[in-house]
């Protein structure tokens, strides 16, 4: 949530002083490209390409991250031993 509302202010606050380097680098990560692409796109200052290669990362990003934690999740989520917390999580990393 805290990237989310870091995006909308973002854009909101350098969305007054026009197309810059910030706004150019933030419609490329894929949290706060949700709110920085569109703002660039509606106002002119990205074209469609740009558009299009934003939603890809997003995309491969959303199927990366949802893959490696599917992978993680009954490692650290159905688990009944004692193992401690560092233990746990070396073994969740490691799982396949």
């Amino acid at each position: 949530m805290i990237l989310i509302i870091a995006g909308f202010v973002g854009v909101t606050a350098l969305g007054a002083a026009g197309d810059n380097l910030i706004l150019r680098i933030g419609s490329y990560i894929p949290f706060i490209s949700t709110f920085f692409m569109p703002f660039r796109a509606i106002n002119g200052y990205a074209n469609s390409i740009e558009a299009w290669i934003s939603l890809a990362i997003t995309v491969v990003f959303a199927v990366t991250a949802t893959t490696f934690i599917g992978r993680m999740y009954a490692s650290l989520v159905l688990q009944t031993d004692d193992l401690g917390l560092w233990e746990n999580f070396k073994r969740a990393l490691t799982y396949k």
